[in-house]
This record gives structure tokens, sequence and C-alpha cells, in this order.
């Protein structure tokens, strides 16, 4: 999977660049309540500066414009290929 990088607006409003190599798109049920997160969709991977892996909530994520692609109506969409790892 290839790394992707993106704005993103953390717990206390402070905006940062993160790039991670995703591994999933989760849905999660109870965010951890110190993160003041709601339920919602995540995209979790491989924080490449952290070292670890982390999850984002897609509502707190800010795209640039890089990477959008456009349909032949002229919308514009952001898309992340995903693999499956299952066996």
């Amino acid at each position: 999977m290839q790394p992707i990088t993106f704005s993103y607006k953390n717990h206390r409003g402070e905006m940062q660049q993160r790039t991670i190599v995703p591994d999933a798109l989760e849905f999660i049920f109870a965010p951890d309540p110190k993160y003041n997160h709601q339920p919602g969709w995540f995209i979790s991977g491989y924080d490449k500066e952290k070292y670890a892996r982390r999850s984002f909530a897609l509502s707190n994520i800010i795209l640039d414009g890089n990477g959008f692609h456009e349909n032949e109506t002229g919308m514009k969409f952001f898309k992340l290929f995903l693999r499956d790892t299952r066996k």
C-alpha cells in the first residue's frame, strides 16, 4: 500500500500534516473518550512520523487537492484503493 499524506485537525484543534500507510477503513463505535471523538468512520494505518499504528477520524481530515480525481461530470473526489489482506 502506498503512503497517503493529509492535513488533520486533532482533538486539540491543531492542524498537522500526517503521512500513513493505510491498512483499514473502520467504523469505531466507542472511540477513546480522551480524544473527544464521536463514533464514526476512521482510516487506520502505520503513521510514519509517530512510528506506530494510528486511527484518524475521516471527519477531521482536510484534503488540500492533491490526489483528487475528477469524473466526466466535473465532480472531484478522493479515491483510496485498499487491498483485501484476509486469507
